[in-house]
């Protein structure tokens, strides 16, 4: 089954994983080690992230790392991985959350990862149907 892996990278990286359409797990990690094992385990899967703005940044270096880690990781195991700033998917009619969504967060960024994650599921189903 297709997977979709959203990031919302920073000290607290919210994650969200999709099997197909359905959102199957939410869940932070505050270590590089534990963001490899994720990635490492959901092998084969697609990755989206959100690319902090510039000038806006929180904590910048975690978020820089955090970045890195993904597409090393990416990279290693051939995982597609692309990255989307904030104002091309929040507040988007396609971010928005399915209903019994936001009871599986436990915080703002898991939010953000399930917001991300249904706009690149909604975006990839558009290019589908124009294709």
């Amino acid at each position: 089954m297709d997977k979709l892996i959203a990031v919302d990278p920073g000290l607290d990286t919210g994650i969200a994983v999709f099997e197909g359409s359905v959102l199957v797990l939410t869940s932070t990690v505050r270590e590089g080690k534990d963001l490899i094992d994720l990635l490492a385990h959901h092998h084969g899967a697609r990755v989206v992230g959100e690319k902090p703005p510039q000038q806006n940044a929180h904590q910048p270096e975690v978020t820089a790392a955090v970045v890195e880690i993904v597409n090393l990781e990416c990279q290693m195991r051939e995982m597609p991985v692309s990255w989307i700033l904030p104002a091309q998917w929040k507040g988007t009619p396609q971010a928005r959350l399915q209903e019994g969504e936001a009871e599986k967060c436990a915080t703002q960024h898991e939010l953000d990862a399930v917001g991300m994650g249904r706009f690149k599921l909604a975006m990839d189903a558009r290019m589908e149907h124009s294709s």
